[in-house]
């Protein structure tokens, strides 16, 4: 296994793609005591809500998560298009599905970070990323 992906489990179109990977990745519920673990060791508590994947050096949330599962999981040339239709299709999953809870990004220190993005995993981080491959 490369990496953890945490998704929106009570999610079916997530959990669907979630699924998909297995074998390459692990897929974590976000309700789950380790991807809240997971995700707090990285961010402290606002954690945001948001597709997450975690791998051996960084850690990457919204577009840029999706379009990193894509590059481990399945064909490299899947993931541009990945990253810019992520948004269309979280954006008609959440009117479709009247979502009370909208995706947010996580913060980092006190300021809020870009809805796509990634950056190196803290030690704490790395050390529950190995736990729980």
């Amino acid at each position: 296994m490369e990496a953890i992906l945490v998704f929106d489990d009570k999610c079916g179109p997530y959990s669907i793609f979630a699924g998909g990977v297995k074998g390459k990745i692990v897929p974590l519920g976000y309700s789950t005591k380790e991807a809240r673990k997971l995700m707090k060791a990285q961010f402290g508590k606002d954690y945001g809500f948001t597709l997450m994947l975690f791998t051996k050096g960084k850690v990457y949330w919204g577009p840029s998560a999706a379009k990193e599962t894509v590059r481990i999981a399945y064909a490299s040339w899947f993931q541009n298009i990945m990253y810019y239709t992520y948004p269309l299709i979280v954006n008609s999953l959440n009117i479709i599905l009247r979502r009370k809870t909208l995706p947010s990004s996580p913060s980092f220190g006190q300021k809020r970070l870009l809805d796509a993005g990634e950056m190196k995993l803290t030690e704490n981080t790395r050390k529950i990323f190995v736990k729980l491959l």
